[in-house]
């Protein structure tokens, strides 16, 4: 039987006990990688970085090449 509640109404706190609280809503939806979403987040400083570290513009190289890049980064900002 499906939920038929508003999400503002599913995240409203029971009043009568706690078994309600934890409904779980089905969701049906298709979610989509976007490609350069990471990228155009960071500030110009930061793709920059990338990109010298790609020895080029960074959104040229493959997927599999931008993440060892990302996480060679990742390694030399945290030690």
């Amino acid at each position: 039987m499906a939920d038929n509640r508003s999400m503002s109404q599913l995240l409203q706190a029971p009043t009568k006990g706690y078994e309600d609280a934890n409904v779980i809503p089905e969701i049906n939806a298709n979610f989509e990688l976007k490609h350069d979403t990471f990228y155009n987040a960071l500030n110009v400083n930061d793709q920059d970085s990338l990109n010298s570290a790609a020895g080029g513009n960074f959104l040229d190289k493959m997927p599999r090449e931008c993440l060892r890049i990302i996480e060679s980064k990742s390694k030399v900002g945290n030690s």
